[in-house]
């Protein structure tokens, strides 16, 4: 059974979309990673 998409966008959309995940979840750790920084040296100044 063929696909309705061409060869070309079956081959390279797979790795766009692991691309845009992987861009996610870095931006994703990052943003959280430094907020959960910022809450730790709150909690050793009030040390």
């Amino acid at each position: 059974m063929s696909s309705k998409y061409p060869r070309s966008v079956r081959r390279c959309l797979p790795l766009w979309a692991l691309t845009l995940e992987a861009a996610l979840i870095l931006f994703y750790f990052f943003t959280h990673y430094d907020a959960s920084l910022e809450d730790q040296k709150g909690l050793v100044a009030s040390y």
